[in-house]
This record gives structure tokens, C-alpha cells and sequence, in this order.
């Protein structure tokens, strides 16, 4: 969404023309492209290059939005949309 607020910032600046009632729809544009695009790709064990850890075991019957989002120096980022979805991306 930082690209979309740059550009509301840009053509309100540059055009006058302020494109800010379109910020709730283009939001759930993207949310619903994200949710219907996202890929789960299982690998072959002969497809894997490296040596196979465990990054964190997460049990899903009780696990939080915090319990997934904190483990080691890696980076998180959750989104949550309110109606039970959301997506996490983790760096490490």
C-alpha cells in the first residue's frame, strides 16, 4: 500500500486531483488478489539443495498471531484483514 499512498501523495501534488475515495476499494483489490494468488509449492526431497531444518514448530490449535510472528533475528510481517485471514511472510 506504500506505492498507493505515493501516488495519492503524487497526483494530489502534481494534478490537484485528490484519488483518496479510492484507497478502501483499491485496498480490498489487493487483498482479495493476494488471498486468491498466493502459492503453496510442496518440494521433492531431490529438489531441495540444502540440508532440511526446523525454522519453528507451530501447533495450529493454539497458536496466536504473536506465537507465529516471534522466533529468532528474523523478520515478520503479518497482515490481518478481520475476517479470519491473513497472510505472514517471513525473512530469515
Amino acid at each position: 500500500m506504500d506505492d498507493w499512498y505515493s501516488f495519492l501523495s503524487e497526483t494530489k501534488t502534481y494534478y490537484g486531483v485528490n484519488m483518496g475515495v479510492l484507497t478502501k476499494p483499491f485496498e480490498d483489490e489487493q487483498k482479495n488478489y493476494y488471498l486468491q494468488t498466493s502459492i503453496w509449492n510442496n518440494l521433492h526431497p531431490h529438489q531441495i539443495i540444502g540440508t532440511a531444518a526446523v525454522v519453528k514448530e507451530i501447533d495450529c490449535l493454539t497458536a496466536t498471531v504473536d506465537d507465529i510472528c516471534h522466533f529468532g533475528d528474523s523478520i515478520c510481517v503479518i497482515s490481518h484483514f478481520g475476517d479470519n485471514t491473513f497472510w505472514v511472510w517471513w525473512m530469515v
